[in-house]
């Protein structure tokens, strides 16, 4: 028993999953990046009901054949997994002790598994996007030469604070305000550049901070953060400059 799925870029694919009966050879190690061409050569195979069932391999065309018989596979039984009505791979049995008429209970069984594994796969493919598009998030907001927050944009409240920041402030935490935290003060800054958004103003602004002695170049935008309307600041150290 096996699951076979296409990569992300659908150029190959990749057995994923397999089980093999006492006595039958493993080959999930030698099935990997098989070149999409050879999973497509299958996929029109497949019924109406997505099934792909073979009683004998010999019956199907040389470069097919030969390639289930080096695996020492007689006869086999393949569910077509698909998300969104595109083919993204199969799972299947293999029989590797001779061949075998697949009956209706076998076909139905793979069928509701195959049913269910396409529901994980997209699943899981969500998830593996989502992590990756978190790790960029991350190496992105902890850019080492930048002091970088994130704000509610109507009440100040600290969100986010990069790796650089909290090494500055390591006073500062999420729920505080950004400008008695950070300034000291009791209302919100005269040129605070959350403020200047609202009035279009996006060009980078100069300011002195003077609890850290520090003169940043800080650019400000607007960035959605947990269905709430934000701001993220990028502070740049220019106390050299000046």
């Amino acid at each position: 028993a096996y699951i076979f799925e296409n990569a992300e870029d659908g150029t190959c694919c990749h057995n994923i999953f397999e089980w093999c009966n006492e006595g039958v050879q493993p080959e999930m190690e030698h099935l990997q990046n098989i070149p999409n061409l050879k999973l497509e050569d299958f996929a029109w195979k497949f019924n109406e009901n997505g099934i792909f069932y073979c009683e004998n391999v010999d019956s199907l065309p040389a470069e097919q054949s030969n390639f289930l018989k080096r695996q020492g596979i007689f006869s086999i039984l393949q569910c077509a997994l698909r998300q969104n009505g595109r083919f993204c791979g199969y799972v299947g049995f293999d029989e590797c002790t001779g061949m075998r008429l697949w009956n209706r209970e076998d076909v139905s069984a793979l069928v509701r598994l195959g049913e269910m594994l396409g529901v994980f796969l997209l699943k899981k493919r969500a998830l593996e996007r989502e992590r990756q598009n978190g790790q960029k998030m991350q190496m992105l907001l902890d850019r080492p030469d930048t002091y970088l927050y994130v704000v509610d944009k109507e009440t100040y409240e600290l969100l986010y604070l990069n790796g650089k920041l909290r090494v500055l402030a390591p006073e500062a935490c999420r729920g505080d305000i950004c400008y008695k935290t950070f300034f000291n003060r009791d209302i919100p800054c005269e040129k605070c550049p959350v403020r200047g958004l609202e009035n279009g103003n996006t060009e980078p602004l100069t300011m002195f901070n003077p609890r850290y002695q520090v003169w940043t170049s800080i650019v400000a935008e607007l960035f959605p953060w947990d269905k709430r309307d934000a701001c993220i600041l990028s502070c740049y150290d220019i106390t050299k400059f000046m």
